[in-house]
């Protein structure tokens, strides 16, 4: 028995039952989820951006953290950016393809998935709405916010509002959260935690 899918307006695709079972259809709805939530985070990513350039033509730049200027330069003169930022967007990726094979109660991490999705956004200059955040978790809106507010008590995490909308909400990693993940990622270096 096969299940049938059929385009709608929206360029997606309803299934149609056709004899097929319970388990082909779970399976198909829960893939249908994943590229819905992959649209959304490339809509509000979109949306980042044209935000940012907005607030780069009203003559007023980025907020960066309070803090070390020297581990700001750091960030910054890092000639690994780029493959660091590859590393953590493809674990991310990983990630997001495990669900296809297993339940994803089974491996739940959603403040992992919102500190990769900071670390990459760092390294490649790009800012992260709470909303689009929220969304790169892969958890509900509720768990995903006490996951943040957690990260934000755990010095990994900070927030700004937006210049132009006091109703947007940016998060970025801290320069603590920063030198961690690198850490991590290189895997040599000496390990430096971000306890408070």
């Amino acid at each position: 028995m096969k299940m049938q899918l059929v385009p709608n307006s929206h360029g997606l695709t309803n299934s149609l039952e056709t004899g097929g079972n319970r388990k082909e259809r779970v399976a198909l709805l829960q893939e249908r989820a994943a590229s819905l939530r992959g649209m959304a985070r490339d809509i509000l990513a979109m949306a980042d951006e044209a935000e940012a350039e907005a607030a780069g033509l009203v003559g007023r730049g980025r907020d960066d953290d309070a803090g070390d200027e020297d581990a700001g330069n750091a960030r910054r003169g890092s000639q690994h950016r780029t493959r660091l930022a590859e590393i953590a967007r493809g674990e991310y990726r990983r990630r997001r393809m495990r669900e296809r094979y297993f339940d994803k109660k089974l491996f739940g991490e959603p403040a992992w998935d919102m500190l990769l999705e900071l670390y990459a956004s760092e390294l490649n200059d790009e800012k992260i709405s709470t909303s689009n955040l929220i969304l790169s978790s892969s958890a509900p809106s509720s768990t995903a916010l006490r996951w943040i507010k957690h990260l934000e008590d755990s010095g990994l995490v900070s927030k700004t509002s937006s210049h132009l909308d006091g109703r947007v909400q940016y998060q970025s990693i801290t320069n603590c959260g920063f030198e961690a993940m690198t850490n991590y990622f290189k895997a040599g270096a000496p390990v430096q935690r971000c306890d408070r």
